[in-house]
């Protein structure tokens, strides 16, 4: 409480008007926050309030009141009270309703009543004020008809709900621009969709669509469209229609085919055709001229484009689950690439153009059949982010320490017996994942990691740690389960930021060896 007390006294010497109590284990806020009345933003989320107290109807500046992952069964009448009121998140709370008084709020543009199990009342159609509603969520079965009157919304998010069909009042809302309705048991899409001008980005994923309508092609807004994890087998010519398209997601349908139409789809930034079934990626693949992002992984892809055409400017690349023993020799024209995932394949060794490819600063290589890693891996000098998890490695190269940028390393399920004395030159190096292989010790350079936060060695064969590890100033878990050690370094618990030491299943002969909160 004395930090929050902290907070407020300066947000009163300093005139404030905007205070962020979230994530500070509140059960209640003072009323000293009664002084801030020039308060226009309050963030008390993510804390641990049952009510809030009646004094804060005076902040009558607040535009911004966000009590969203707490603990509240109820709202107070007044907060209708609060004339200047914009912005209102309850979402992640425990509510048994909303108080009618909220339509008096002559400016509230933006409602988050998600994940709040509510049913949505008659009466929310007065508020007319509202642009954004949020009620995903909530297990809603039906909507009112009352909502039809909102005819100023532009954002309207029904994602995970029960929801079968979509009353057709939502075709009057004549500024929306974005419509969610992910999660849903919803099996076709309504006819009056293309009468909604402005929809630009359209949700419709992980319900049970088999068929979509040749219309889709008539709604010319659409940058975004998401129909991934439905039932199609196809998807109509029209839909190369949609000119002003820059994302698509049709991933884990059964396709097996995507139209030529596709490939007019000039304006697109990102394609996701991942676990569609597909046996060829088409040659129109490389006539996108604005693709940055690809995904097609977990497809039993035979053929591939010879040529990369337009995926020179691809910046994201996911080819994993193919599965393959080569890469296409394309992939080395993308000198753009800044990630690229070919993990789940059968790779035994990597290319060497892959160290040509000098923007990369994400590599996955997970789930392959790798030996060992390429000495030119060093040419990657911007590299931050390393997943070879589940290969055939024995060793890693000494030149790791040559990665000044490398700041997530997964090494898991490997054939690692040591780590490098190198890997103490890492200097950024903040998570290593290193479970199931047969460590058992860890180089004395590891205390030279000041930046680690993060060490997994779970299942290894480690019978000490090096009294170093309690330099990792930074280290916030340290997971050792299912090891030999027989005891740890003096001071570990001491870690000025430890917050989550496990080293259970360890013959320890102090301690419980059970999953501590440090």
């Amino acid at each position: 409480m004395e930090e929050v007390e902290r907070r407020i006294e300066e947000a009163y010497q300093t005139n404030a008007v905007d205070l962020d109590l979230s994530d500070l284990n509140l059960k209640s806020i003072p009323e000293t926050i009664t002084r801030l009345d020039l308060l226009t933003t309050l963030n008390v989320s993510y804390n641990e309030l049952t009510q809030l107290p009646e004094g804060m109807k005076t902040l009558s500046n607040l535009k911004t009141l966000d009590l969203g992952t707490n603990r509240l069964k109820t709202l107070p009448g007044w907060l209708g009270q609060l004339p200047n009121l914009q912005s209102l998140n309850v979402s992640w709370n425990f509510l048994e309703g909303l108080p009618a008084t909220l339509v008096h709020l002559p400016h509230l543009s933006a409602l988050d009543i998600s994940h709040t199990q509510l049913l949505l009342p008659e009466w929310l159609g007065q508020i007319s004020t509202l642009q954004v509603l949020d009620a995903g969520g909530n297990q809603l079965t039906s909507l009112p008809e009352t909502l039809r009157h909102l005819h100023h919304l532009t954002e309207l998010h029904l994602y995970s709900n029960n929801l079968e069909a979509l009353p057709k009042g939502i075709a009057q809302f004549p500024d929306l621009t974005l419509l969610d309705v992910d999660y849903n048991e919803l099996t076709r899409l309504p006819d009056w969709i293309p009468h909604l001008p402005h929809l630009k980005a359209f949700y419709f994923a992980s319900n049970g669509l088999t068929h979509l309508p040749e219309w889709i092609g008539q709604i010319n807004s659409l940058t975004t469209l998401s129909i991934a994890h439905n039932q199609l087998t196809r998807l109509p010519e029209e839909i190369g229609r949609l000119g002003h398209l820059t994302d698509l997601d049709v991933s884990w349908n059964d396709l097996s085919v995507l139209p030529d139409a596709l490939g007019k789809l000039r304006s697109l930034e990102s394609l996701n055709i991942s676990r569609t079934r597909i046996e060829r990626l088409p040659d129109w693949i490389g006539n996108l001229p604005a693709l940055t992002d690809l995904n097609v992984e977990d497809n039993p892809l035979t053929h591939w484009p010879e040529k990369p055409g337009s995926l020179i400017h691809l910046t994201r690349l996911n080819i994993a689950e193919i599965p393959m023993a080569h890469l296409p020799n394309w992939i080395e024209c993308l000198s753009g690439l800044t990630d690229l995932d070919i993990g789940d394949n059968h790779l035994t060794i990597l290319p060497d153009w892959i160290g040509k490819l000098d923007k990369l600063t994400r590599l996955d290589f997970s789930a392959n059949e790798l030996t060992c890693l390429p000495e030119w891996l060093t040419q990657l000098s911007i590299l931050e982010r390393i997943h070879a998890y589940g290969n055939y490695l024995a060793h890693l190269p000494d030149s790791l320490c040559d990665m000044p940028h490398l700041a997530d390393l997964h090494i898991s399920k490997n054939r690692l017996t040591s780590l490098p004395d190198s890997l103490g030159q890492v200097s950024n190096l903040q998570r290593l994942i290193a479970t199931h292989n047969q460590l058992t010790y860890l180089p004395d350079s590891i205390g030279k990691l000041r930046n680690l936060a993060v060490l997994v060695l779970n299942h290894n064969r480690l019978t000490s740690l090096p009294d170093t590890i309690i330099q990792l100033a930074s280290l916030r878990t340290l997971s050792l389960h299912h090891n030999q050690l027989t005891s740890l370094p003096d001071g570990i618990e001491q870690l000025p930021h430890l917050t989550t030491l496990n080293v259970a299943d360890n013959p320890l002969t102090l301690g419980s060896g059970k999953t501590t909160e440090a």
